[in-house]
């Protein structure tokens, strides 16, 4: 049976929209997720959701039904919403019509697939959602076994985050971790540290990335902190021959991506 629910003071839709805080996504261990791309992968990384709001207008019931089921939405938390209601807890400018509060599930460094010739990623310090969605998005394809975050002010389950990723957040194996943390797991796991300099660094692609390797990129306006470069990580910087001095993070973190990847094709 699916509830309908006609008006934006609802408590159950003000409850929604408090999940655009990561405060309360944190002390309620849940997020929102909006789109047929993005709840097809939580789907199938096994997440489930508390709640599932359909709008009629913009999506068929049947494909919402699908969903219910996949996502393993109990009875009581299948809804459906008019256009204003939806507006009001959907996020950007589509309009999918489908959006499910989905239960998150906590991740460690333990969490990590750890293999001594994989390919990972090491983010520090990034702040905003669109490209934080947008690397894991880039990472997802390159087949990169985890992403460390560090220091990272801006979590994955931030909804815009989920969006510029199109999902993969929910597969692409990540945690949470200080610098020294990050460092010690890269090194008991023999991997090689290549950390992003666009000063000092040789060219990425005189580097050798076919042996496991952890990447490490900074945020746009602070770079990386000096530990990486105190820990014996191998300086690398992607040229530059126009009149700017940096790419965006996730530019950048696509194309060292894809050097290793291209790398390890052909050895």
């Amino acid at each position: 049976m699916w509830q309908e629910i006609s008006s934006v003071r609802n408590p159950r839709i003000k409850a929604v929209c408090k999940l655009r805080e990561r405060e309360h996504r944190v002390r309620t261990g849940t997020t929102i997720a909006e789109g047929i791309k993005e709840l097809s992968r939580a789907a199938d990384a096994g997440l489930r959701a508390q709640a599932i709001f359909l709008c009629p207008r913009w999506c068929p019931r049947a494909v919402a039904e699908e969903f219910a089921e996949r996502l393993q939405v109990p009875p009581g938390g299948r809804i459906v919403v008019n256009e204003v209601v939806y507006r009001t807890i959907a996020f950007g400018d589509r309009q999918d019509g489908l959006l499910a509060v989905l239960k998150v599930p906590g991740r460690s460094l333990e969490d990590l697939p750890a293999h001594q010739a994989g390919l990972y990623l090491v983010l520090e310090g990034i702040e905003k959602p669109g490209n934080l969605g947008a690397i894991f998005r880039t990472a997802d394809a390159a087949g990169v076994e985890g992403v460390l975050l560090v220091d990272t002010p801006c979590d994955p389950w931030n909804p815009n985050a989920i969006r510029a990723s199109l999902g993969t957040v929910f597969t692409v194996p990540f945690a949470s971790a200080n610098a020294q943390e990050a460092v010690e797991w890269v090194k008991n796991r023999g991997l090689q540290l290549v950390a992003a300099d666009p000063e000092r660094g040789q060219l990425l692609w005189d580097l050798d990335f076919r042996r496991g390797t952890a990447i490490v990129l900074g945020a746009e306006h602070s770079g990386l902190s000096d530990l990486w470069k105190r820990v014996g990580s191998q300086l690398a910087r992607i040229p530059m021959y126009g009149r700017g001095d940096s790419l965006n993070v996730s530019v950048a973190a696509a194309i060292f991506l894809y050097e290793a990847v291209r790398q390890r094709q052909t050895c």
